[in-house]
């Protein structure tokens, strides 16, 4: 009869319990916050390594290289949606240059996030992570240039290098070619000779490609580990 008269006491088991959730809920609000920006700001990081790779003349390795590192450390953290997310939310910026590209890019990334997981779960040396890494970037061209002939129906080799010639053969009525012959004080003789020399050196490099290839990607395969 006595408790009956006071009405509901204090409970102190219930008490806790709600307080547990009242600031648990706060806490998961909180943590859920902070990933957001955490992932907001390695889609930046990966946007800026793109703009390095493509729009920074000396950098493109260094972009090309730093460009995965946001996404290798979201899936190796366990958030691999949140990789996922990242990859293809800052390779969105390709689309407007190149959408062959884009997905590629998306899928190099994100391969070369998963090669590091298996990486750290693995424990493999520095040698077998460079060699998969190395092993993904050659893949990713390989895929690029499948998807550009099938796309346009064109043959790749070919075609780029038909352009490529098209260009060279076109440096002396290029407007920054006149601009730096007339800066410089050049004759028309003299620039002539230096733009023929170039012409030279410039279509031989098509020869020499597949090992600047293979050094670019050891390079870049070194930087990004």
């Amino acid at each position: 009869g006595y408790k009956d008269s006071q009405g509901h006491g204090f409970d102190p088991i219930l008490s806790k319990i709600i307080y547990r959730d009242f600031y648990m809920s706060f806490d998961n609000l909180s943590r859920i916050k902070t990933k957001k920006l955490n992932l907001g700001l390695l889609i930046l990081f990966t946007f800026l390594a793109l703009v390095f790779s493509f729009f920074v003349p000396g950098l493109g390795l260094l972009g090309i290289a730093l460009l995965p590192i946001p996404t290798v450390l979201l899936v190796i953290m366990g958030r691999i949606r949140d990789g996922i997310i990242c990859a293809m939310v800052a390779c969105l910026v390709i689309l407007a240059l190149n959408y062959i590209l884009a997905p590629v890019a998306i899928i190099l990334i994100i391969s070369v996030a998963f090669i590091y997981r298996s990486a750290v779960e693995n424990k493999k040396t520095y040698w077998q992570v460079i060699g998969t890494v190395f092993f993904a970037f050659f893949v990713a061209i390989i895929l690029y240039i499948i998807l550009f002939s099938a796309f346009y129906r064109v043959n790749f080799f070919s075609e780029t290098l038909a352009g490529y010639n098209e260009y060279i053969d076109g440096l002396m009525d290029d407007s920054f070619i006149e601009a730096y012959s007339s800066l410089m004080m050049f004759d028309r003789s003299q620039m002539s000779e230096i733009i023929a020399q170039t012409q030279s050196m410039l279509k031989f490099i098509p020869r020499i490609l597949p090992g600047i290839l293979v050094v670019s990607f050891g390079i870049i395969s070194g930087l990004n580990y």
